[in-house]
């Protein structure tokens, strides 16, 4: 697409790369690896938006399945900001995943522009930074297994009842980055949660944090924090799960900020109880 000398393409090479380094410069501060992950999960759904020929801003959507996509990375360059440009930039990616239910992670500030294209709230997510504790001797909880020796399809199952499609391409290259850690929490051979830590630019963030009920995602989060150095940790919780605050409480956590989970049709039937932490704002 063309359009008041505004290029926008999701075939240039560039792009994830532009992407990721404008959300490190807003402060958004991505994972140190989530590259390679981010591109598994459709590595034609990142857009550069080029204004003869510079770099001025960028967006993804992400297409999961058939149904399901999801919208992302939407940032312009502060100097081109007000002329136009996020409106074609938005226009021309989600255009490419038009027949699908589009999800996004929106800051609240601009919950009232994605309401006027289409999209509908179905629930705020806070961030919170909580300081890790430091790496520990004591003992994991039994029903702990690293992720990796968990058999994928169990783990796919399990992350398909928290995620509104399929994502195994992505989930393969997410539990395979370096220096994470993991952990699946089973019981009688059934997946009862996971969750993993990445780190980051800054500190590390969990995500997901998926678990039956409030105990074993206790389980999953303190066998996640004793495995990383004494750092910040930050991690989103959908407000609708009231445990999850209650989770972090003896880790004095701090909000951050907040952003709306929107879609553009009806909001998947997924049980926020069990959501003690969202994977990415940015692909869902």
């Amino acid at each position: 697409m063309t359009s008041s000398k505004l290029h926008i393409s999701n075939k240039n090479p560039q792009a994830i790369d532009f992407a990721l380094q404008q959300a490190a410069n807003e402060g958004w501060n991505p994972g140190i690896h989530d590259r390679t992950p981010f591109k598994a999960a459709d590595p034609h759904g990142f857009f550069l938006a080029t204004r003869d020929e510079k770099p001025i801003g960028c967006a993804s959507a992400v297409c999961y399945n058939e149904h399901f996509a999801f919208f992302g990375f939407y940032i312009v360059i502060s100097e081109f900001r007000g002329k136009g440009y996020g409106s074609q930039i938005i226009k021309h990616s989600l255009e490419t995943v038009k027949d699908h239910n589009i999800g996004l992670d929106g800051v609240i500030e601009n919950e009232s522009m994605y309401t006027k294209i289409g999209f509908q709230t179905d629930f705020i997510t806070q961030r919170y930074r909580i300081q890790s504790p430091g790496q520990t001797q004591h003992s994991l909880h039994p029903s702990l297994t690293p992720v990796n020796k968990v058999p994928f399809p169990l783990l796919s199952d399990y992350d398909q009842h928290h995620f509104p499609a399929p994502r195994n391409e992505f989930l393969k290259a997410w539990i395979s980055q370096p220096n994470y850690q993991g952990f699946a929490y089973i019981d009688n051979a059934t997946i009862k949660g996971y969750g993993l830590i990445r780190p980051c630019l800054k500190g590390y963030k969990i995500g997901p944090l998926f678990a039956d009920h409030k105990d074993i995602a206790k389980a999953i989060l303190e066998g996640l924090l004793s495995q990383i150095h004494q750092t910040s940790v930050l991690i989103d919780i959908p407000l609708p799960n009231q445990q999850g605050l209650q989770l972090l409480s003896p880790f004095s956590p701090q909000k951050v900020f907040a952003c709306a989970r929107m879609y553009t049709k009806s909001a998947p039937l997924l049980n926020l109880n069990n959501t003690f932490g969202l994977t990415s704002f940015e692909l869902g």
